[in-house]
């Protein structure tokens, strides 16, 4: 990552490659030892994080980017998470800290009213159930 563009560029083309399911580039803008957090888990390591994202591939339709706010290495992106299931639009903020040009961690918090139906319908859809 060109780290001239400061960690804005790299929290929002972050957000961007998830959204658009491009993981090997989410994989380049991750520190090796980058840490997840949301909901009381946590996962560490490049691998674990983009095969999680994988995994949530098949609800992903894109990520709506409203705001991002800056406070040195710190950046809060305000979107919304968009999916094809009864969820629909999950709006999401991640709190993400920026260490040697490369996203370190990771906050998620996101409105779970309708996650579990999201939830649902990946099983449903992985499982090959109709």
């Amino acid at each position: 990552m060109d780290i001239q563009n400061g960690p804005r560029a790299l929290a929002v083309a972050y957000i961007e490659a998830v959204g658009q399911k491009q993981f090997d580039r989410v994989a380049e803008l991750l520190h090796p030892d980058v840490e997840f957090l949301t909901s009381g888990r946590s996962m560490r390591g490049v691998p674990a994080y983009v095969d999680a994202l994988r995994r949530l591939a098949p609800i992903i339709v894109r990520n709506d980017v409203h705001a991002a706010i800056v406070d040195g290495n710190d950046v809060a992106v305000l979107y919304d998470f968009v999916t094809d299931t009864p969820a629909g639009t999950v709006p999401t903020i991640e709190w993400i800290t920026v260490d040697a040009g490369r996203i370190r961690t990771s906050r998620l918090i996101f409105h779970k009213e309708h996650w579990p139906a999201a939830v649902a319908e990946l099983t449903r859809r992985t499982s090959g159930a109709k």
